[in-house]
């Protein structure tokens, strides 16, 4: 039963909800990006204390301590204070990831990107005539937080090219350019104050033949004639409070329609039956719609994705044919049937999918063997057939074949980019004798090195001499090998077993030895005579 709260206690209630209102919908601004979650924490933190302590004045409890502002925040109607408080120390934990991402990486072209346009130049710093030294502000690390944040783009998937900046130039820091495939944009932004920034369509600037190299060389000036002459295009970004929203705007929507529409017309839902998500930058059910009479959260297929910590594409899969209830949301200047994230964690292909062991995206020590494996308590790595495959260097026809009649343990796992599959140990299968026997065999060399290309599909021995399949070393003769078998038929040559890099184990010849038989001679001066 719920719990009636008196007049008083309904006006804390109200006054409470409003401040962390305050708090959870504060956006970041360029300038503040990289200090706005701390700041929310420590206001959090001062909040949580009186909410506790005015919860202690009402029930006469004399501990403050989390189970006292767990009950105090349900009381109050203000959410999960724990789940808050997570949600903005991940924020800022995403802040400093993007920042020492910026500064560890090398992607440094070797052209000015947005040259500067013709004219009087002013030297930095250079007393009368000039200007001080500029501010700095973080617009790179804010375009990658947009990114990952409202469109859960990681950092990684960005392609980063940092202009240079030649002595002569006013601007002291450079121009990088932000190419966002999966969006359609590419971005041009500078750190420096007084520097617009640039959000294109990389199929528009395309379908008037324009490049992403051309664009680079373009001056502020020529951007600016390219954006008037073609309406969508691009949008030119100034500096102010509600940068953040603009590009998030030009990333996410067409941009002629910015373009020719004020953000409040944007912004509004006619249809009555529309519900708005949350867009609180720091609100746990950021991008969802929370239903207040059933407590849902309902959201984009991708949101919600990003919630279970599994890809688009699989969840899109199991969302094909399910039949699940869905209401009309509006996010991101868009509209979309949007799914309760309740509703999906209790399917049971989801839950059977996200219980499943995952296996690591990292790849760390012992030659690479993390990647796309999943270890067990007794430190044993579990992969599907084709990891376990590529880590033994065999084909996935290879291994099963191999496993046929092997019988061992499978367990589910979770690829990171895909459904459940069988997962093998790795070193169970490293193990099994016909596996074993099978790798003893010498492997031939996928690579072409010198001698007209003879190393390619043979194994070459201690002696220098080079085994291969019927097949390669007809081809490597210039015959057929139905022509070949029927030279070797009476030869009694050497073989040695020998497997291919994509096939099962076979009988291999010495090229050297199959070259000097006469029979084998004779026939090659016959048929090169018959060409001549």
């Amino acid at each position: 039963m719920t719990e009636r709260l008196s007049i008083i206690e309904v006006d804390k209630k109200e006054s409470f909800q409003s401040r962390l209102a305050v708090i959870l919908n504060t956006p970041p601004t360029v300038e503040t990006v990289n200090i706005f979650a701390e700041e929310a924490l420590h206001q959090l933190i001062i909040l949580i204390k009186e909410i506790a302590q005015s919860y202690q004045e009402e029930t006469c409890d004399t501990k403050i301590d989390k189970e006292i502002e767990d009950k105090a925040f349900a009381k109050y109607q203000l959410g999960d204070v724990e789940e808050i408080l997570i949600n903005i120390q991940n924020k800022q934990n995403q802040i400093n990831s993007i920042s020492e991402y910026i500064h560890n990486q090398s992607y440094q072209s070797n052209k000015v990107i947005t040259p500067p346009d013709s004219g009087p130049k002013m030297q930095p710093g250079s007393g009368k005539g000039g200007f001080d030294n500029p501010n700095l502000i973080p617009r790179l690390t804010t375009l990658l937080y947009i990114l990952e944040s409202d469109f859960n783009i990681s950092k990684e998937q960005v392609l980063l090219l940092k202009g240079l900046v030649r002595d002569h130039m006013v601007r002291q820091e450079p121009y990088v350019r932000a190419q966002v495939n999966e969006l359609n944009r590419v971005v041009y932004v500078c750190d420096e104050e007084g520097n617009a920034s640039y959000v294109f369509d990389i199929k528009k600037l395309h379908d008037i033949g324009v490049n992403l190299q051309d664009l680079d060389l373009m001056t502020k000036d020529e951007r600016g004639v390219l954006i008037k002459n073609h309406p969508g295009i691009g949008e030119r970004v100034v500096q102010s409070n509600r940068w953040r929203f603009n590009v998030s705007e030009l990333l996410s929507a067409d941009i002629q329609h910015i373009s020719t529409k004020k953000t409040s017309e944007l912004t509004k839902v006619n249809n009555e039956s529309v519900v708005v998500a949350s867009s609180a930058e720091l609100d746990p059910w950021r991008l969802f719609w929370t239903d207040p009479e059933s407590g849902k959260h309902y959201g984009s297929i991708r949101a919600i994705a990003r919630k279970l910590n599994i890809v688009f594409n699989t969840l899109d899969v199991f969302l094909k044919n399910s039949q699940l209830q869905t209401k009309k949301v509006s996010a991101h200047f868009k509209i979309f049937s949007g799914y309760a994230y309740e509703d999906i964690q209790q399917m049971s292909q989801i839950s059977k999918f996200l219980v499943a062991p995952k296996m690591a995206r990292n790849t760390v020590q012992e030659k690479d063997l993390i990647k796309d494996f999943w270890t067990d308590e007794a430190g044993k790595h579990w992969g599907s057939i084709d990891t376990v495959a590529v880590k033994l260097g065999i084909t996935d026809t290879t291994l099963i074949r191999l496993l046929k009649e092997s019988h061992l343990q499978t367990k589910n796992v979770r690829p990171h980019a895909g459904k459940i599959a069988d997962g093998y140990c790795y070193e169970d299968v490293q193990e099994l004798p016909m596996v074993r026997e099978f790798l003893s065999n010498p492997k031939v060399s996928k690579d072409t090195i010198q001698e007209k290309d003879l190393i390619k599909d043979f194994w070459t021995d201690e002696a220098g001499k080079h085994w291969g399949s019927i097949g390669t070393v007809a081809v490597k003769l210039g015959i057929t090998d139905t022509t070949l078998i029927h030279l070797l038929k009476k030869s009694h040559l050497q073989t040695k077993n020998i497997r291919s890099h994509v096939g099962p184990v076979a009988e291999g010849y010495c090229y050297e030895e199959v070259k000097e038989l006469p029979m084998v001679k004779k026939f090659l001066l016959k048929h090169k005579i018959s060409s001549d």
